[in-house]
């Protein structure tokens, strides 16, 4: 058996009807990869965002809505990578000594072995923690690993892969907010 998943429209005109226009949601994931960021309603003829899309069907009903954070999937979290890259494609962050140090910090609280912060760069940035960053201590690897992140430009990409392994770590959710 075969299925197909169909997205709701949700321009003025479909929201909130009982017959919305939808979208495969194969052809959204498609589309967001080949950097096409909006697709016509057949409906109202108008541009919709396609990351909201996804994103509002990825939402709890209000009858599942708790207090607490929303559903947390490994669907949610790539949608929210790719939106971040999509969104942030030329913007390098560049840390102050502060801001460097509290990375640091909030590292070596989330993954304090060697080990740890090894998966995570190799399961989540596909990289591996040997060929760039060495050192004697946990301490000295993790300021290796974020000056060569800042260096080459996948700062940003570590510290949303490191809160997204690791979301409840309070540090981690700070230096994410304050970046």
């Amino acid at each position: 058996m075969q299925f197909q998943t169909l997205v709701p429209c949700n321009c003025t005109q479909c929201l909130g009807t009982e017959n919305p226009y939808t979208y495969p949601l194969e052809k959204l994931h498609k589309r967001l990869k080949a950097g096409v960021y909006e697709v016509q309603c057949d409906n109202s003829y108008k541009d919709v965002d396609v990351r909201r899309l996804i994103d509002d069907v990825n939402l709890p009903r209000a009858s599942e809505y708790r207090e607490s954070q929303p559903q947390d999937t490994p669907l949610q979290r790539e949608l929210e990578r790719e939106k971040q890259k999509s969104l942030n494609i030329n913007q390098i962050i560049k840390l102050s000594g502060q801001q460097r140090k509290k990375l640091l910090n909030a590292l070596l609280d989330a993954f304090p072995t060697k080990f740890l912060l090894k998966q995570l760069l190799s399961f989540e940035l596909d990289k591996k923690l040997e060929s760039f960053a060495g050192g004697d201590n946990l301490q000295e690897v993790v300021f290796n690993v974020i000056e060569t992140a800042e260096a080459e430009g996948w700062l940003e990409e570590l510290v949303c892969s490191a809160k997204e392994s690791n979301p409840k770590n309070a540090l981690l959710i700070a230096i994410t907010q304050e970046l």
